[in-house]
């Protein structure tokens, strides 16, 4: 079951990723556009705060695919904690963790 669920979530995560490369290269047309129709007919108020959406929009865009391609969904099933045999959790087990040790001697 758990594979179904991998392969799901997989999926979403490769559809997701393309609508935001897909998302970063429109609007980066679109701000491209922009600036060479500002530089043609002039700035005027209404450019400015379309060219200033855009680009929050596309530095955003750019912040969750950064994001997106270092946190893979498969990385999270290997690193949840938790055991695939039996189902409990492996980390978080009470005891002194090697690094809060301290040495007597």
């Amino acid at each position: 079951m758990n594979e179904g669920r991998y392969a799901m979530t997989q999926a979403t995560y490769e559809r997701t990723m393309w609508r935001l490369r897909v998302a970063i290269r429109l609007l980066t047309v679109a701000l491209l556009a922009l600036v060479a129709r500002s530089a043609t007919s002039g700035l005027n108020v209404a450019v400015v705060i379309t060219g200033t959406t855009i680009a929050l929009l596309l530095i955003v865009s750019v912040g969750l695919w950064r994001e997106g391609r270092r946190l893979q969904p498969y990385a999270d099933a290997h690193q949840s904690g938790s055991d695939d045999d039996n189902g409990e959790r492996t980390r978080g087990m009470a005891g002194a963790s090697p690094r809060t040790e301290t040495n007597a001697s």
